[in-house]
This record gives structure tokens, sequence and C-alpha cells, in this order.
């Protein structure tokens, strides 16, 4: 996910059918742990809402947990339609037609199959050690600084950005530059010229990886060069730099979020954190109940455009009309999750979450977000006795006009 400023709406012939009145989306005010009250009346009944989007006009809103996972799942509703400059979408950008996001089947499941051996549960837990020691070595780093720290600097944002260095197999090396590149992708507010400017920076220094020999042999990049060189139905050079750029945004900037405000979400609760420090194995749990609870987005998650008329709960949505999937409300559905908005690692429903996704566009790096966010969570809360916000959570500062919600430091004490 992307963040980009919003700017004002867009006519969009796709979804011209949609004339009755909308509402603004997403919701105004600032982004924060809580969802917002509009979604409370959303949650309710069995149809959809109309809603104006930043870009391209008008679309259906998806809030309730059954109505979002059928859009998520049901392949009449298209991904590749919805990536076009004409339809309603939270950001101004609009993806690469090779990138994997911006793909139906059977393109789609081709790009994904490629991929779908390099992030099983398996290879992934190969990186489970490395990433307690990068967590640690972060860590020193914090707490040789001082007391108070940021620790969305110190931790949430160069951990995960870090470990996608070691799943693709950046040259170590290369990794300032690599950083640097990618600080453009991941900047707020960055004009839509300059963003485009540092995509193709980025993609011509994926590409002399790909052509030159730095690229670590064990690394993805390394993999999927190979079969491209020996395989017919490997992927091409575009596919494998947009590969590069997808997990560079995607796996750095959800699990920055994620993490930062799990921790968030940890601190209100010491008996949660005193019961993490007992007990090892309840960082499972409380993950997954993190996963489902923490908002990413400030809206839902990518558009879909229906390629024929599909009903979904009491609402005809017809061909050519957009569907915003809110997988953050879907996720706070009391049909589904007793006591929905209260952090609860013991429910049995934790499961359920769509965090992540769900049908074909099911995040293929669920298992590394999953290793980050055990890791991460529970070094950081044995290692720190007494960790604590070092101001009051109101003076926590928000950053405004994004797609993802984001602090813009969180200072901590211990």
């Amino acid at each position: 996910m992307t963040a980009q400023n919003q700017s004002p709406t867009r006519g969009c012939p796709l979804t011209a059918g949609l004339r009755d009145e909308a509402m603004a989306y997403p919701f105004p005010g600032v982004h924060t742990l809580e969802l917002e009250p509009e979604y409370g009346p959303l949650l309710q009944g069995d149809g959809l809402h109309r809603v104006t989007m930043p870009y391209g006009g008008r679309a259906w809103l998806a809030t309730r947990y059954v109505h979002v996972r059928q859009v998520l799942a049901d392949p009449r509703f298209s991904r590749a339609l919805a990536n076009h400059v004409e339809a309603p979408r939270l950001s101004s950008e609009v993806l690469p037609q090779t990138s994997m996001m911006a793909m139906d089947p059977p393109e789609h499941t081709r790009v994904r199959r490629a991929l779908a051996q390099e992030f099983t549960s398996d290879r992934i837990e190969l990186l489970r050690d490395r990433a307690e020691r990068l967590v640690d070595s972060l860590l020193d780093t914090m707490t040789e600084a001082g007391r108070p720290a940021d620790l969305l600097a110190h931790l949430a944002i160069p951990f995960p950005l870090l470990m996608v260095c070691e799943l693709l197999g950046v040259p170590e090396t290369d990794r300032d530059t690599f950083s640097e590149l990618s600080a453009f992708l991941r900047s707020r507010g960055m004009p839509v010229e300059r963003r485009l400017s540092a995509r193709r920076e980025f993609e011509t220094y994926v590409e002399g990886l790909l052509v030159g020999t730095r690229i670590e042999p064990t690394g993805l990049l390394a993999r999927l060069k190979t079969a491209h060189e020996h395989v017919d139905e490997g992927l091409s050079v575009q596919e494998l730099i947009d590969v590069a750029i997808a997990l560079l945004v995607g796996g750095v900037g959800s699990p920055s979020t994620l993490l930062a405000s799990g921790v968030c979400m940890l601190l209100r609760r010491p008996d949660l954190v005193e019961a993490l420090r007992a007990d090892p194995r309840h960082v499972e749990a409380t993950v997954e109940e993190l996963l489902r609870l923490v908002p990413v987005g400030v809206g839902g998650g990518f558009m879909r455009v229906a390629k024929e008329a599909v009903r979904v709960g009491a609402t005809l949505v017809r061909r050519g009309e957009a569907v915003l999937p809110a997988m953050t409300a879907a996720n706070r559905d009391p049909e589904i999750f007793h006591d929905a908005h209260r952090l609860r690692p013991e429910r049995k429903s934790s499961h359920r979450h769509l965090g992540l996704g769900h049908g074909a566009h099911h995040c293929i790096g669920a298992h590394l977000a999953r290793v980050e966010l055990q890791t991460a969570i529970g070094r950081l809360f044995h290692r720190l006795q007494g960790l604590r916000l070092a101001v009051p959570e109101p003076e926590l500062r928000w950053h405004d006009g994004l797609v993802v919600r984001e602090l813009k430091e969180l200072p901590v004490t211990w």
C-alpha cells in the first residue's frame, strides 16, 4: 500500500451509475488507532454504501465481514479493471500492468505460482534467527542512544526494510543505497512526477542487480533470475523489478505501521504485556489479534471493479461499478468477533481475520509478516522492562493526507 496525498475527486465513467448521495471517503479527521465513528452504522444492515473517493468518482463501500470476504474472493470482481486512471481509488497512483497486485487470473496465477515457493512457511522460518539478530542489534543501538527514544525510527521502520533486503538478497555493501532509494518510494507528500522519477531510479537500480553478479546467491532475486534464464514460464525482467518494488512498498509500510500501532495497543494493556513476558508462547496469539485489530490503512483495501452484475448482500453491483472492501471495518464486525473493538488474544475467532487479505490476492508475504511481528514484539517486551510511552497517548502525532495510518514518531522510555 503506497502513501499519497489525497486531492479533489475527478469524475469516472466507470461508476457514472452511482447517482444517489454518497459519503466522502475516507472519513474526515485524524486517522488513529480507533475506527472512525462513521463506521458504526455501516456495520449494521445487509447492504453496501455509496462513497465518493479522492480520485475517480464514486464507488460502493463494503464493511460487513461476509460482504468484504465475498468481494475479495469472487472472481467476478477484477483488480486489473480497478487499476485504471479513471477508476475510483484512494491514491493518485496507478500501478504498472506488470505488477502482480494489478493482475487478474490467469496472469496473476502465473506470477504468484512463480513466487509461491519463495514464501512457504518452511522457507520463511529460515529467516527467523536472522530476524531475532536484527531486532536485538536495532534495540542495542536504541538503548545505547538513551531514553526517550523513537521506536519508529529505531525499530519499526528499519527492521522490515532490513528483512526485505535479507529476503531479496541485496548485498550488504548496497543496503545504504537501497534504503536511500526506497525512501523516495515510501516518501510522504511527494509530487506524482517526482514519485515516478523515484520509481524509475529504483527500477534502474534493481535491473542493475539482476544483470550483475552482486546479488546474494541465496536471495529471492537470484533464484528468480535463474528461473527467468532457464524456465520458459519464468518472470520477465520487468516483472522481477515489480516484485522487488511490491515487496519494498508493501513489505515495509504495512509491517512498520502494524508494529508501531501494535505496540501502542499493547501498552494500553499492562496485563497482556506481563503475560507476554511471563510466557513467550502468548506472542503468536497476540500477533493474530493485532493483525485483526490494528487499522493499517485509512480506508479499505485495493479497489475491485465488477466484470458483470453481482449481488453482494442486499446490493446489486452492476457491471463496471467499483467496490472497496474495507477490511479494517470487517475485522470489527460484531457478528463475527464478539467484543470486536477490544484486544483479546484469547478469542477463538482471531484466525478468521482479513488483516492479510483473502482470496487470490491474499498477502503472499503473510508468513513473513507474522515472523517479523512475532520476533519484534517478543524481543522488545522481553528486553525492555517497564516499556511505556514517553508522552501521553493523545499527544502522539499522526501523518495527515496519507492512505496509511502512520505515526510521525513513537517516543518511548523504559
